[in-house]
């Protein structure tokens, strides 16, 4: 998804064993790029080596993420009424304004309004 120009994406809180496993790769791809290198050995462990094995880190536990499960798809009109009636919300509105405002509030938090 992208967010103001950024590409974003959704991962898991704890790393997965693959994503770890990826970052190791990661840095000793970077440790053997420095080893055979001597212009790049010299920049071992300055600043900006360290943000560049830290940012390959970074990518390669991205890449190695699982994919998300689907989000659920957002609810039928019935069900929100269904649901307005269970939790007494129709003593303060009518149906037509319950699903109005339900909808709305789905739409502000990301479930749209894709309904059956």
């Amino acid at each position: 998804m992208l967010i103001d120009g950024k590409e974003w994406r959704l991962v898991p809180v704890e790393p997965t064993d693959e994503m770890l496993d990826a970052a190791a790769r990661a840095s000793l791809k970077r440790l053997v790029e420095c080893i055979n290198d001597p212009a790049k050995a010299d920049e071992l462990g300055s600043e900006a080596s360290v943000r560049k094995t830290h940012g390959s880190r970074y990518k390669s536990m991205l890449a190695a993420a699982p994919t998300p499960p689907a989000a659920t798809a957002a609810p039928s009109d019935e069900e929100l009424v269904k649901f307005a009636a269970e939790d007494e919300f129709l003593l303060f509105c009518d149906e037509d304004e319950f699903v109005q405002i339900a909808r709305a509030v789905l739409e502000r938090y990301g479930q749209g309004t894709s309904h059956e």
